[in-house]
């Protein structure tokens, strides 16, 4: 979800690159990228690396991330055998009776303050996430990771069978409230149904979908009564058969060329965008096996993007790059005021007046509207909460799949990851020579 003005924030995943270091006592490394395979291979052998063996093995970690990519077959059966017995009892996801898998797909996560998994743990729910130390995608073909997210969705529900799923994205969600008797509710609502639920916004995107939305009766019903009708593709849950239908559906729903896009009468503003395909999977969401609704008054999800009102179709940004980008809002919406802080959580005034306690909140890639070290925001206790029982929470297991560390499916400690992740930051050799191209995932220059 892009900045409303001013240059776009990049997710968590997606960190801003330091300038590239090139110190005359580093040993010399020709990248070279091949664009029609998209891969990174080296031309040094391993014994020019240096001594840190730490250096050495996250540098051929990121090599292998690259030959390998992002998987996207089904795993097979026997891979699942063998995952079932790495996982064991290891993990809360196979042995927790009741909470729903904290799902994401990140390639890289904030070392220092990575919300989604540290909030989940606070509240021991199973976490799994997906791809993580895999290529990188630009934040703006955020439906690049979708893949990898259906075949990670396919294992948690062989694993995992009765659970079900709740996906947020991985650098701008947090989890802000336990479970309440109505959030209880809607999840046994799920459990039983083929629905997918998916949260809200006030905000059309990546260009304004009004004209689509005007016929079709339950959005304009809700139009009437809520400024959040737009669904939006950053939280959604369900169960593992219908949470695999819907994720196939975004793909399907998403052009990934040019080409695809002319054909089918779209935007390249809409290329690799599963905002995009959530759009039109929605619209035509009486033609899928599964159901589809929008939590309209955030009951379980909540989003912070604010819109200014009914308006005309809005340019993302004045560079050319963005230009096709569009977006537009049907009611003025400003959700931080209507936040308030409890002992054990948030509560939210919604567009009807009515409190809710949503589940998980959602920045909208507006990651200072939860995070800001500036002023204080609703979050900034939930933070402080956090930290007080970080040492604690680092201990807490997570279900890694698809890790470009780890292979298909790993149980690891909270703690090691955001290790990881500092350390392919904070590593000399790889901040000097992989870390532009790697977390970045683009063409070097």
């Amino acid at each position: 979800k892009p900045h409303s003005a001013g240059r776009p924030f990049a997710s968590a995943s997606q960190s801003t690159p330091e300038p590239a270091l090139t110190p005359a006592s580093a040993p010399t490394t020709v990248l070279h990228w091949n664009s029609n395979r998209r891969r990174l291979a080296s031309r040094q052998s391993t014994s020019a690396l240096p001594d840190s063996s730490s250096a050495k093995r996250v540098w051929r970690a990121h090599i292998q991330a690259y030959e390998r990519s992002q998987p996207s077959k089904s795993i097979s059966s026997t891979k699942l055998a063998r995952c079932a017995r790495s996982v064991g009892t290891k993990w809360p996801g196979v042995a927790s009776p009741y909470a729903p898998i904290v799902f994401t797909y990140a390639t890289f996560v904030n070392a220092e303050q990575w919300l989604l998994g540290l909030s989940a743990a606070l509240h021991g729910w199973p976490v799994a996430l997906a791809g993580f130390g895999r290529e990188n995608f630009q934040w703006w073909k955020p439906g690049t990771k979708l893949p990898g997210t259906v075949r990670a969705a396919e294992l948690l529900g062989k694993l995992a069978p009765n659970r079900t799923i709740m996906f947020g994205d991985g650098g701008d969600t947090v989890i802000a409230n336990p479970f309440t008797s109505t959030t209880r509710a809607v999840l046994a609502e799920l459990h039983n149904t083929p629905r997918v639920l998916i949260s809200s916004e006030c905000n059309s995107w990546p260009v304004c979908y009004r004209d689509m939305y005007t016929e079709d009766i339950e959005s304009v019903a809700c139009s009437a009564r809520s400024a959040t009708c737009y669904p939006n593709s950053g939280a959604f849950i369900g169960r593992p058969g219908p949470m695999v239908q819907f994720l196939r559906g975004l793909q399907r729903m998403t052009p990934w060329s040019e080409r695809e896009a002319r054909e089918r009468n779209m935007s390249v503003a809409e290329i690799a965008n599963d905002q995009a395909g959530m759009h039109r999977l929605f619209i035509n969401r009486s033609a899928e096996p599964f159901v589809q609704s929008v939590d309209a008054l955030s009951a379980f999800f909540l989003n912070l993007f604010p819109c200014t009102g009914p308006s005309k179709e809005e340019r993302l940004h004045s560079r050319s790059r963005f230009d096709p980008y569009r977006m537009c809002h049907e009611r003025e919406y400003e959700p931080l005021p209507d936040i308030h802080v409890l002992k054990d959580g948030l509560e939210f005034v919604n567009s009807e007046g009515t409190i809710q306690r949503p589940v998980l909140v959602h920045a909208n890639g507006l990651h200072y509207r939860m995070t800001s070290n500036r002023t204080r925001t609703p979050f900034s206790y939930l933070i402080r909460s956090l930290r007080a029982q970080r040492a604690k929470l680092l201990e807490y297991p997570i279900l890694l799949i698809d890790s470009a560390f780890d292979g298909t499916c790993s149980v690891s400690k909270l703690g090691d990851v955001l290790a990881r992740s500092r350390e392919m930051l904070n590593d000399t050799f790889w901040r000097t020579h992989g870390r532009t191209v790697w977390v970045r995932g683009q063409e070097p220059t």
